[in-house]
């Protein structure tokens, strides 16, 4: 009974691991920072099912608490900073990047459409058909139609350049007729 059990539970084990390795989206965005935030925000924000990754743990790099600034994703955070309890936002030790990471996971869990995945470095991106298939560091894919590259050093751009090019000069067009 015992070696049954044990059998059952090694495949529940794999199967649950199976289907909770790949994560299907429209858009992509790989990048945390300000750009990536903006992209992610008005991808959701037009009814597109979005996901937003960021290798480290924190998000918003780039956005300040700079009140003189008041237009477009700054005028958000700060409405959003101006909601923050103020214990919170007061209390050491926390540091402003912590306090701006927890300002922009709170409102961004509000938005329909999005999600966001902190700590969720690329490893590897390739195209997969019609659609880019990204392998994070941990191992989970993400199966996606549209990437957008908001990191601070394009890394994603230099990863499928080759594929890039590809899509818009395909192999057959660029033979030399002798």
């Amino acid at each position: 009974m015992v070696r049954y059990s044990f059998i059952l539970f090694l495949f529940l084990a794999i199967f649950s691991s199976l289907s909770a390795q790949t994560i299907k989206t429209k858009v992509l965005v790989i990048g945390g920072g300000v750009n990536g935030i903006g992209a992610a925000i008005q991808s959701a924000h037009s009814g597109v099912e979005t996901v937003l990754i960021e290798k480290s743990n924190q998000l918003g790099w780039g956005i300040a608490l700079d009140t003189t600034i008041q237009i477009g994703l700054q005028a958000d955070f700060l409405k959003h900073f101006k909601q923050v309890d103020r214990s919170i936002a007061d209390s050491p030790p926390i540091t402003e990047d912590e306090l701006a990471t927890g300002v922009l996971k709170g409102w961004t869990d509000t938005i329909k459409n999005l999600s966001v995945m902190l700590s969720a470095g690329v490893k590897k991106v390739e195209r997969s058909g019609k659609r880019w298939e990204v392998t994070l560091a941990d191992g989970r894919t993400i199966k996606t139609d549209i990437i957008v590259d908001a990191t601070t050093t394009d890394s994603v751009v230099k990863q499928v350049a080759s594929d890039i090019l590809k899509l818009i000069y395909p192999p057959d067009t660029l033979a030399i007729n002798s």
